[in-house]
């Protein structure tokens, strides 16, 4: 009777580890996926550098040759000298800006949790506070009147003011799709 016993004890403590090691497996399991969802995300600046400035070139060249052609009047010629130099200042100044604006979005606090107002005036400012001033003088130097920067510049600011939010969110998943760390994982 007392080996009944121990048996039953036996099948007990048996059946314990038998649903322990099971929970431990299912553990592993989630580990395992949610590792593989989550990426280490580069921070190479060759690669940010790259994919910050072709993401920036593919947007906003055609709506700024719009702005410039179709809205401020600017004679063809002088709109492809501004989209070619465009190329090289963008060149240039797209990944200071966008590390400007990744630093202004640490300074101001803002993180995924934060409104979608909060991200897009900071955005905003720290867009216009570098894109302004250098597209007045790359207007100025491809051949633009005052009169045309009059009328190209507040379309430009607008379109910036529009299309700011949806280019950062954008460029967290082209980063994301390069491999790179986005600047606010959304």
């Amino acid at each position: 009777m007392n080996t009944n016993n121990e048996y039953n004890n036996l099948d007990d403590h048996t059946n314990e580890l038998n649903k322990t090691e099971s929970e431990t497996n299912k553990t592993n399991d989630l580990e395992t996926k949610v590792n593989k969802e989550t990426k280490n995300y580069s921070t190479s600046k060759l690669g940010l550098f790259l994919a910050d400035t072709s993401l920036a070139h593919i947007v906003f060249t055609p709506i700024c040759a719009f702005n410039e052609y179709v809205l401020a009047g600017i004679d063809g010629e002088e709109v492809l000298k501004a989209r070619a130099i465009g190329l090289i200042v963008g060149t240039v100044t797209t990944r200071a800006y966008t590390c400007f604006a990744d630093k202004l979005l640490k300074w101001c606090d803002v993180n995924e949790q934060s409104s979608s107002t909060k991200k897009y005036l900071i955005e905003i400012i720290g867009g216009h506070i570098i894109h302004a001033p250098i597209y007045t003088g790359l207007l100025k130097f491809s051949g633009a009147s005052w009169e045309e920067i009059a009328i190209a510049l507040p379309a430009t600011i607008a379109m910036g003011t529009l299309t700011t939010r949806p280019f950062r969110y954008a460029l967290n998943k082209w980063r994301k799709y390069w491999g790179l760390k986005p600047a606010l994982d959304e």
